[in-house]
């Protein structure tokens, strides 16, 4: 037992993803994650519901110019174990097999 952290319990965070429509691509970057506790709405059915985002802990959005690995959301979820940040984002993104520099 180290320091008492085995019985350290980090919670399953649920996160939704955002997308203006759900066509191929942006259901292969969905099916893609690793992340398990995940659901995906439509902006339209975001607006029609707005009650449905107060149900997930976070709040991530897929467009379809990019793609995402099968990481993507672990990475961003995983940003907030560690900081006290109201959200995380990636400076980066790989376009057509390069990397792309946000800054």
């Amino acid at each position: 037992e180290l320091m008492g952290y085995s019985d350290f319990d980090v919670p399953d965070r649920s996160v939704v993803i955002v997308a203006k429509e759900k066509n191929d691509l942006i259901l292969q970057s969905f099916n893609r994650q690793a992340y398990k506790n995940k659901q995906i709405f439509t902006l339209d059915e975001v607006n029609e519901n707005k009650d449905v985002l107060n149900k997930y802990d976070y709040v991530a959005f897929f467009s379809p110019k990019y793609f995402y690995g099968e990481y993507y959301l672990e990475d961003l979820i995983n940003g907030f174990k560690y900081t006290d940040s109201s959200y995380i984002t990636k400076d980066s993104y790989i376009d057509r097999g390069s990397k792309v520099n946000e800054r």
